[in-house]
């Protein structure tokens, strides 16, 4: 934010991989890397490489949600066990 400098500021850097989701805890004032966490994909249950989510998606009605609901609840998970970690606050 524009003129902010009573808090430090975080961003995340995420790393959608085929059987892991790495995210990266970013100082945003310096570029650094703060903490890092990783799990495997949550999208590995609907198949073990892209083409295989892919027809998935193709043969069951509702599966791109499916997908997209599996990495947001991994990508999500990352990121609240980082917060929590690292003690920092959501405003």
């Amino acid at each position: 934010e524009p003129g902010r400098s009573d808090k430090p500021a975080y961003g995340a850097a995420v790393d959608i991989g085929t059987t892991t989701v790495v995210v990266n805890l970013v100082n945003m004032e310096n570029g650094r890397v703060v903490d890092s966490l990783g799990t495997y994909n949550k999208q590995s249950v609907y198949g073990s490489d892209v083409i295989s989510r892919i027809i998935f998606c193709d043969e069951n009605p509702g599966g791109l949600e499916l997908l997209q609901k599996a990495v947001l609840d991994t990508v999500n998970g990352l990121v609240a066990e980082l917060i929590q970690k690292n003690k920092l606050h959501m405003e």
